[in-house]
């Protein structure tokens, strides 16, 4: 059995122990979150950090020692321009000889797998991303109120620089938004102009998909409900005016966005199946 520690108590902390709970080969050995700490962190093979941004690294400098030799896979923004960036699809091979992963952004992933093989073209494009969270990205409970809001619009989301550094795009705008009487799951509208058009371009997708069980390329509407409390990302294409691709993708926040994609790591770095203790959440 592979020891780990579960580091945080926020949503994702929560979904995390729940998945490793039930995983064949992990036992769960050290939890902590701001109030209390139970087990033996000394003792973990793999630390999972799953507390705030900007928190993350704070608590890497100040256990630096007691963490040496260990894995780690940490779900903050902190490490992601500096550590092996975990997104299995797109960097598979990179992960498993990893010691330091850092998870995806929940809305980066959403995007990320929308922009798919067409990574390394988009150097002369306009990317326009509109997307739609539910509140647990921010940490926070379902209000009854209706509300849609609006945040952080333009070039300032501390997703971004990780989008422009996987996907190679330099022109971006990102139009984020947050309902706040949904709990779970994001709706990404990922538009690409100025791209060359392909006369089928979901074939273009499902060849490059064709191994990833977790991707789905769809020709019907998306919804979020189809993807909720799984580790799937469902996407659709479709060519609009000129040369402009739109792709619809939706995952949920809290698993693929973050707890089952940290396990999908998790077992890339220990030389395990890709896929052990997710099939529950397909």
């Amino acid at each position: 059995m592979i020891k780990v520690a579960v580091i945080g108590r926020r949503t994702l902390g929560r979904v995390l122990k729940r998945i490793l709970r039930e995983h064949p080969e992990a036992k769960i050995v050290y939890t902590a979150d701001s109030k209390k700490s139970r087990g033996n962190l000394s003792g973990a093979d793999c630390v999972f950090l799953a507390i705030p941004n900007n928190k993350s690294s704070i608590f890497v400098a100040e256990h630096q020692t007691l963490l040496k030799g260990r894995k780690i896979i940490d779900l903050s923004v902190d490490f992601r321009l500096k550590w092996i960036y975990g997104l299995p699809e797109l960097n598979r091979e990179a992960i498993k000889n990893a010691q330091l992963v850092a998870n995806p952004g929940c809305y980066a992933t959403c995007v990320l797998l929308a922009l798919g093989p067409l990574i390394g073209k988009l150097a002369s494009t306009l990317i326009c991303l509109d997307a739609a969270s539910g509140i647990s990205g921010a940490g926070k409970k379902k209000r009854k109120k209706d509300n849609v809001l609006s945040y952080k619009a333009g070039h300032i989301h501390y997703h971004l620089p990780e989008i422009r550094k996987v996907s190679g795009a330099k022109d971006i705008i990102f139009c984020p938004m947050r309902c706040d009487n949904t709990d779970f799951g994001i709706l990404g509208y990922t538009k690409i102009h100025g791209l060359k058009r392909e006369k089928n371009i979901s074939a273009v997708y499902r060849q490059f998909y064709s191994r990833e069980p977790w991707v789905r390329i769809v020709s019907h509407d998306i919804q979020t409900a189809d993807v909720i409390g799984t580790n799937f990302c469902d996407i659709r294409l479709q060519w609009e005016c000129r040369n402009t691709l739109l792709a619809i993708s939706a995952i949920d926040n809290t698993f693929k966005g973050g707890a089952s994609q940290a396990v999908q790591n998790f077992n890339l770095m220990f030389g395990l199946n890709e896929n052990m203790g997710l099939k529950k959440y397909s």
